[in-house]
C-alpha cells in the first residue's frame, strides 16, 4: 500500500464512517478517475491509485486506528495554529485599543488643563 496522507480527506469521509460507506464512497468515486474511463487524463491513474489506497487503509484496522490518531493529531495541530493567529490578532487590536484610549486620554487632560489655567 502506498503513503496516503490523509484517508478520511482523499475519499472525503468522515472519522466514523463505517466500512460499507467507504466501499460505497470509493465505487462512486473511482468510476469518476478510472484509467480505462479518462485514457487521455495523465493523472488519472495516480488518482484512482491515491482513493484505492486510502479505501485499503481505513478497511484495515491498523491501518485505520493509525490515520485516525494522525488526522485527529492535524486536526488539534491546526486548531492550535488558528488560536494562536487569532490570539495574536486579538493582542494587537487590543494593543491599538489601547493605544488611542491613552492618546484621547492625553488629550482630553491637556485641554482640561487649558481650559482651568485660561481665567
Amino acid at each position: 500500500m502506498a503513503f496516503v496522507s490523509c484517508p478520511f480527506l482523499a475519499l472525503g469521509v468522515a472519522w466514523d464512517v463505517e466500512a460499507n460507506a467507504v466501499e460505497s464512497v470509493w465505487r462512486r468515486r473511482s468510476r469518476d478517475c478510472h484509467p480505462d474511463k479518462r485514457p487521455d487524463d495523465p493523472l488519472a491513474k495516480a488518482k484512482f491509485q491515491g482513493l484505492t489506497d486510502a479505501r485499503d487503509c481505513l478497511l484495515d484496522p491498523r491501518h485505520r486506528a493509525a490515520a485516525l490518531a494522525a488526522a485527529k493529531a492535524a486536526t488539534a495541530e491546526a486548531a492550535s495554529r488558528a488560536a494562536n493567529a487569532v490570539g495574536r490578532k486579538v493582542g494587537r487590536v487590543a494593543t491599538r485599543a489601547a493605544t488611542a484610549a491613552a492618546a484621547a486620554a492625553a488629550a482630553a487632560t491637556a485641554t482640561a488643563t487649558r481650559r482651568a489655567g485660561a481665567p
